[in-house]
């Protein structure tokens, strides 16, 4: 991963704020962009690991959505929520845990 990568230093910005325990930029079936997870708050590492697994299955129906104006997803597991932002004109989602 390049670490001079400009979405990356965005992403760990974000990863600054209280609110924000993990996130990431995706793409169906892969990983764009993710911070190093140590970075995560270790608290919603057991959340993440159930996110990227569902991934697949949320990026379809935002596929099949899209067309009406779906752009964003949001959706809880246990204690927190798990958003995904449709970064647009693009296959890509920001994707994070707060």
């Amino acid at each position: 991963m390049n670490t001079d990568d400009p979405l990356l230093k965005v992403l760990e910005d974000l990863l600054n704020l209280d609110d924000i325990y993990a996130c990431m930029i995706a793409r169906r079936n892969m990983v764009s962009v993710m911070p190093d997870t140590s970075k995560f708050n270790q608290k919603i590492m057991e959340v993440w690991d159930i996110v990227s697994v569902a991934m697949k299955n949320v990026f379809s129906i935002i596929e099949e959505y899209s067309s009406v104006g779906l752009d964003a997803m949001e959706f809880r597991l246990k204690d927190h929520s798990v958003l995904f932002f449709v970064i647009p004109d693009t296959d890509n989602a920001l994707v994070a845990i707060i």
